[in-house]
């Protein structure tokens, strides 16, 4: 049986909060190895994305498990540094060519970080101002042309995600 375990994010322990994460990780047998980014491949990816901060929740979860651990969740979506590097742009130019040829338009906030695409045809994403921050996650999808928010907080999707995964794959081996 799998129950649903959450612990509140606050600025004040964001190191506490991530090492939760990684206990729900092993706990649940979703990972055992975890590689994060280094500095500079972190710089590299706010390079890449034209922004100056990123929320210290999301760096640390880079510098922890950025390459491997969390991933797992995401197998079929492109969910690391090399799609970070270019998910952004990818998303954009989407939506500003559906911008020109259809009546309905999206305005993007300025300050967005996408942090995962599934199959060039969905994208999640926040904002990024404020280093504090714990932001509200939102997907854009192309089919439906349509951004929507998904998660309340960053730290709320990342719950989320761990325990439904885990009940996914343990529904799975129930069969």
């Amino acid at each position: 049986m799998c129950t649903k375990q959450t612990i509140e994010y606050s600025n004040e322990n964001p190191d506490e909060f991530i090492e939760h994460i990684i206990t729900l990780l092993k706990t649940k047998r979703i990972a055992s190895k975890f590689v994060g980014f280094t500095e500079n491949e972190i710089q590299k990816v706010k390079d890449d994305q034209k922004i100056s901060v990123l929320p210290r929740l999301f760096e640390l979860y880079l510098k922890h498990m950025g390459h491997e651990g969390f991933t797992n969740i995401f197998r079929g979506s492109d969910f690391g540094l090399y799609s970070m590097e270019g998910d952004k742009e990818t998303m954009i130019l989407n939506i500003e060519y559906r911008n020109s040829i259809y009546p309905k338009t999206i305005t993007l906030p300025k300050d967005i970080f996408v942090f995962m695409s599934h199959q060039g045809h969905s994208y999640m994403f926040f904002e990024s101002t404020d280093i504090d921050s714990d932001p509200t996650v939102y997907l854009y999808t192309e089919s439906g042309f349509e951004v929507r928010k998904i998660s309340e907080r960053l730290s709320e999707f990342f719950i989320n995600e761990i325990n439904n995964y885990a009940l996914r794959r343990n529904a799975d081996l129930a069969r």
